[in-house]
């Protein structure tokens, strides 16, 4: 509840580079991220999409958010990303944005039939983003 109150607080949102400090400060570090991703992607997609928003260093976030691998919260996470971060934003054409979607084509290469449906519909819902451009 406090981080969300933070991440809406006009003060901070104005003063942007305060934020990531303050998220840091508040003992969210790139581990733990990685638990919150896992509890509630809600709250992990309003602070990175805030973090990658804002002057402070977000590649941290990012590159746990990637060393997850692919689960139904890291694809929630990246989809909401897509959806908040403005479509001219450098995070589209970060390493990270990139290597997650490889990463997905991969694993929807190898799914099998007998898979449930949920995963590769998350999926295909972050290849449909409208801002998706993958470099060869």
């Amino acid at each position: 509840d406090f981080l969300v109150a933070l991440a809406r607080d006009p003060e901070i949102r104005y003063h942007r580079g305060l934020f990531g400090e303050t998220i840091y400060n508040c003992g969210l570090t790139p581990r733990k991220f990685r638990e919150l991703v896992e509890k509630n992607p809600r709250i992990a997609v309003e602070i990175l999409a805030n973090l990658i928003k804002s002057p402070y260093k977000s590649e941290e976030y990012l590159t746990a958010l990637c060393d997850m691998g692919l689960n139904l919260h890291s694809m929630e996470v990246m989809n909401g990303l897509i959806t908040a971060v403005e479509p001219e934003s450098e995070f589209f054409q970060s390493e990270y944005f990139q290597m997650y979607i490889t990463t997905c084509i991969s694993s929807c290469m190898n799914i099998k039939f007998n898979t449930t449906f949920l995963e590769p519909r998350l999926r295909c819902i972050l290849m449909d983003g409208k801002y998706m451009h993958i470099c060869p």
